[in-house]
């Protein structure tokens, strides 16, 4: 969801805006949370991020294990 700002002014960055689209297209097909992953690879950092419905640590933990992610130091999960 956009903030204050963003809804007065109008603009909002390019990634900022193509997640409200995400967010909008996945709630409408039953998605209830956007899951986003930080994590460490050899070469530096890199960000997974997938939709889900009512997720929990455990089925958020399998599905980091079969995308391949082992390490992960930040994960947020945000309400749609």
């Amino acid at each position: 969801m956009p903030n204050k700002r963003d809804l007065v002014t109008g603009c909002l960055n390019p990634t900022r805006s193509r997640e409200v689209r995400y967010d909008r297209l996945y709630k409408s097909v039953g998605m209830t949370h956007r899951v986003q992953v930080r994590m460490l690879h050899e070469i530096g950092q890199a960000e997974v991020v997938f939709w889900m419905r009512n997720p929990s640590k455990r089925v958020i933990s399998e599905v980091l294990q079969r995308r391949g992610v082992h390490h992960c130091y930040d994960t947020q999960l945000i309400e749609l």
